[in-house]
């Protein structure tokens, strides 16, 4: 029984791993989901100045998940570079993403 609880667990994990670099496939910025997982923890590290009391809150509460994001994005933006590096390349250098 709990040799089914553990694999359940494992594919849930796979299936919902490396979230945010599926998220950001539409905008060509090569690294894109791991850039976005090191931006969560940053601005809860160091909130920005102009940001409401919501905005710190939310973003810690994304912080453990983005921890656990952070090496599976990695590992997916990599495999995708080919594909981003050519996109990026195409839209004149523009990462449209952090604007």
């Amino acid at each position: 029984m709990q040799l089914i609880k553990l694999l359940v667990v494992g594919v849930t994990a796979l299936i919902i791993s490396a979230c945010s670099s599926i998220v950001t496939l539409e905008h060509p910025c090569p690294y894109g989901g791991t850039r976005i997982n090191a931006l969560v923890v940053k601005n809860c590290l160091n909130p920005p100045e102009n940001t409401t009391g919501f905005g710190e809150s939310l973003s810690c509460s994304l912080t453990p998940p983005a921890i656990i994001d952070f090496p599976l994005s990695l590992v997916m933006d990599t495999a995708l570079l080919p594909i981003q590096g050519i996109r990026y390349l195409a839209s004149d250098n523009k990462c449209t993403l952090f604007k």
